[in-house]
């Protein structure tokens, strides 16, 4: 959803068509280059670049140079250390599911998470931490899940001068400590949050709150939300017996508790094809 319409013009001379969105001084635009008609994704600071809106596009810059599978949009034109920082990315069709992805059951999501892990640790394998794996920042697009923003990207083992705060649904509770050395659990962390977004939760425990469905407004009114949500929590508790207790298994509180990164691989392959077999 756009935030505003309407031609600007920005650093580079491209032209903003779209305000896609806004956050301390970063705007992200659906834009033109000057000398094409290509459609543009721009992101970066229209007005003077501040501190800490800079660093983060260097770093999301410095963390795409180094990283070279297909699990990511490489930038087409690296302006990160201009006086106005930006970076221009190819248009990439798809979309994001900040909550339950409508019309898509159990099996198919799993299917999803389980594509998604094999790109986080593509970036793994390069010595990079993603640091803010959450459902917006997972993009669907038609070529397959693609990791987006890096704006707060570390390398493996770098120390946090500063606690973190972004996302607290997704952040792993030891990556809230300063002096805390980025290691790739923090992301499996934030992936396995991401499945509980996506999935919902078990029957034991939605007992009295709202489901993740329940809490968001959808097209077509309340009557077709509570339907869709109803549909979806029918097909999650149809869930392999042992399958709750291994999603808590891999988001444990203290690292050393939680699955390592092979065994989150072969579970998801594991659990989709269970859950196939059960029709759902």
């Amino acid at each position: 959803m756009s935030l505003r319409t309407g031609t600007a013009p920005l650093p580079g001379g491209y032209l903003g068509i779209e305000l896609l969105g806004e956050s301390l001084g970063v705007e992200a635009w659906k834009a033109l280059p000057p000398d094409s008609s290509a459609t543009v994704f721009w992101k970066g600071c229209p007005h003077e670049g501040l501190g800490p809106e800079i660093l983060a596009l260097v770093r999301e810059a410095e963390a795409l140079r180094e990283l070279t599978h297909d699990g990511l949009v490489k930038p087409i034109h690296d302006a990160s250390r201009q006086e106005q920082p930006f970076l221009v990315f190819p248009w990439v069709k798809g979309t994001v599911h900040a909550s339950r992805p409508q019309d898509y059951l159990p099996s198919q999501i799993l299917g999803v998470l389980r594509e998604s892990a094999e790109k986080l640790q593509a970036v793994h394998r390069c010595g990079w931490v993603h640091g803010d794996i959450r459902p917006e920042n997972l993009f669907w697009s038609l070529e397959g899940i693609k990791l987006i923003d890096f704006g707060l990207a570390r390398r493996i083992g770098e120390i946090a001068e500063q606690a973190a705060i972004h996302s607290p649904e997704f952040l792993a509770p030891e990556a809230r400590k300063a002096g805390y050395a980025w290691h790739p659990s923090a992301d499996w962390y934030a992936l396995g949050k991401t499945a509980y977004r996506w999935l919902g939760s078990p029957p034991s425990r939605r007992e009295g709150a709202p489901s993740n469905m329940k809490g968001a407004p959808q097209p077509g009114g309340a009557s077709a939300t509570s339907s869709r949500a109803s549909a979806a929590e029918k097909a999650t508790d149809a869930a392999p017996a042992g399958f709750w207790g291994w999603m808590d298994h891999w988001t444990q509180e203290l690292p050393a508790s939680r699955l390592s990164s092979a065994r989150i691989a072969e579970g998801l392959f594991r659990w989709e094809i269970e859950w196939l077999g059960r029709g759902s």
